[in-house]
Formats: structure tokens, sequence, C-alpha cells
């Protein structure tokens, strides 16, 4: 197995630091790392896993989705790790980035050796099955686990999972210390009503919802909206399913913004492609329906558009921190769901 290198030189911020002090000292195996969205939770972990490959063990991330491993995967290039030290599914590698289910089926068949450390992103969903089977076969690695919001809408609590809690500063702080911005809330006069729409769970139901917000005078308002306030901004919009994203693209469209629907549909090759675009500033406004909910970092998306009503205070807070990294512009977020209302602003 080929040791990693490591760039001597990869900074972080102090309260990164202290974050990551605290962990270490920490005597707790399985312990949750908390900062909000666009706080870096990610570079605490960069950091922690350069150290265990410096000190020749193994480290595992684990991300649900695809946009996840290679933004991980980004970031630990950034730090100066070595390449050929980076491996997406690859048992060999001293950095390993896997999905988990594919882990979970890996270590089925065989053991993984030497594994000191696993990050867990997006750490709130770690009571799926899929993940506790990953922690009981470490049992002597650490469990880091990451996430800007420890809450379920199912009320399925993380204490079963982690032994303890580790607490950056939260968004209000990290808003003041200039390391988030705050954003501009715009409520318009027309929201999608919901009283009679069916749940399921704790949720609100797709279909049953979508049939409300997919409403010509709830969709033209978006857009009416976004060019009165975000025109030329990039924009990320939040839809209810797959019928409704591709409502909204249309609409843009119709109205000669460059927009697209990227969905769990979307061809892998097809929706790398699209978020290339989005970077470049090919595209401007990006609709999706879940997928860039949780760990979609694009700093330079200035708008966030929330069409998707819910009572998940993980999804709402999830949402509106994709546009709260600092920037030259102050983000905005277009409120059309009535999410402000039901659950609050981002930074309370």
């Amino acid at each position: 197995m080929q040791a990693a290198t490591v760039s001597p030189g990869f900074a972080l911020r102090p309260y990164q630091i202290d974050l990551l002090g605290r962990w270490d000292r920490s005597k707790s195996r399985r312990a949750l790392v908390v900062l909000p969205t666009g706080g870096g939770k990610t570079n605490v972990a960069v950091a922690a896993i350069a150290k265990v490959v410096t000190d020749g063990g193994v480290a595992i991330v684990v991300a649900h989705r695809r946009e996840l491993i290679h933004q991980v995967r980004e970031r630990l290039k950034d730090a100066g790790l070595d390449m050929a030290s980076l491996g997406v599914a690859d048992p060999t590698s001293p950095v390993q980035l896997w999905g988990p289910v594919g882990l979970r089926n890996h270590l089925r068949r065989e053991k993984i050796k030497n594994v000191r450390l696993v990050v867990i992103d997006e750490a709130h969903r770690s009571v799926a099955g899929s993940y506790t089977e990953i922690i009981k076969a470490f049992p002597r690695a650490r469990i880091m686990g990451l996430t800007a919001t420890p809450v379920r809408l199912d009320n399925r609590g993380l204490g079963g999972v982690y032994e303890e809690i580790i607490e950056g500063p939260d968004a209000e702080e990290l808003i003041d210390q200039g390391h988030m911005s705050r954003a501009r809330i715009f409520v318009p006069d027309v929201f999608p009503d919901v009283k009679n729409v069916k749940r399921s769970g704790s949720d609100f139901n797709r279909e049953s919802l979508a049939k409300v917000v997919s409403r010509r005078t709830i969709v033209g308002n978006i857009v009416k909206e976004w060019k009165k306030h975000c025109e030329g901004m990039k924009t990320i919009a939040f839809a209810v399913n797959i019928r409704h994203a591709n409502i909204i693209a249309r609409k843009f469209r119709v109205a000669g913004v460059s927009t697209e629907a990227v969905l769990s549909e979307t061809a892998k090759e097809k929706r790398d492609e699209l978020v290339d675009r989005f970077k470049r500033g090919d595209l401007t406004v990006l609709v999706n329906c879940d997928l860039f909910v949780e760990g979609f970092a694009v700093p330079e998306a200035r708008c966030a558009i929330l069409a998707r009503p819910t009572k998940s205070l993980t999804v709402h807070l999830q949402q509106c921190g994709r546009v709260h990294r600092p920037g030259p512009i102050t983000p905005i977020i277009q409120n059309h769901s009535d999410n402000k209302r039901t659950l609050g602003a981002p930074w309370t």
C-alpha cells in the first residue's frame, strides 16, 4: 500500500483548529463534529485524515452521493494528498472514498485492514442500516461524523451511534467573523396553500405537494421574483419532485434564462457536465430535487430558490446553506415555500 503525501502548508481557520483539537483529545471513539453549512467541516476531516495517513494508517470517507464523494476527493487533492493515494471504492488505498452501500457490500466479502479513521459525511444519516453495519465493522477505528444539522425529521436520535457531540461556532458567529454571508430573504406575496396536502411520515407527501406547488401562478411568480431580485446571479432552485423541477426549469428557459434540471434520473456523466457548466457560468439556474440539499459546494452560487415546502428543519437549513458561503455579492434566498415563517431564518 502506497503512503500518502500531505502538504504541510494545509491551513485551517482558528475555530477549525480548536474543533479538531477537541476531537483529537476526546476519549470518545465515535464523535459527531457539528459546524454550519459552509463552516468547513470537510477541511477539519481532511486534517484528521492527513494525520492518519502520515502515521501509516488507512482512512475511509463515506458519503451517500457521488457529488459528495467527488467534492471530498477534490478537497483532499487541494490539501496536497498524493493522487496515487486517493481511491474511490479502492480497498488498497490509504485514503478510500466509498458510498455506504458499496462499502457495506465490500465488507461483507472481505475486511479492510489497518483502518484507523472512518469519516461519515452528512452524519445525520448514520442511523441507517448500511452505516451502522459499517461502524460495527471497524471496532478499533475512530469514527468522525460530520453534519450541520444533528437532527432528523423522524425523531430518531443519533445518541445510539455517537458518544459525544463536538460543536464549533454557530452560523451567527461565523457570519460575524466573516466566514459566512448573511443572506437577504425575499418573501413573495403568493404562497402555495399546503393546509390540505397529505402527509408522509412527518413531512409532506411529495405527490400531493407537487400538485399544489406546480400551479401556474406559483411557478410563474418564482421567475418573476427572480428577475426582480436575482437576475444574472448563479441560482440553485429546490423542487418537490422530478415533474416540478422540469416545470420550473422550462418556465425559466421560456423567460430566456439558461437553465437545466439536474435529477436522480439524469445520467452521471450528464449530471457532471451540467454542474461543470454551472460552475463555469454557462448555466445561470440549476433546478434539482434532493440532489443538492446536502454538501453541494459551489461558492459562486448566490441565490437559493426555496420552492419545496417542508416540515424538516434539516432540509430547510441545508437548502439555505448552499448560498451562505462568503462572496462579493450578498446572497439572496427566495422563500417561495413559506419555510422561513414555519421554520425560521437559517441563521437562528
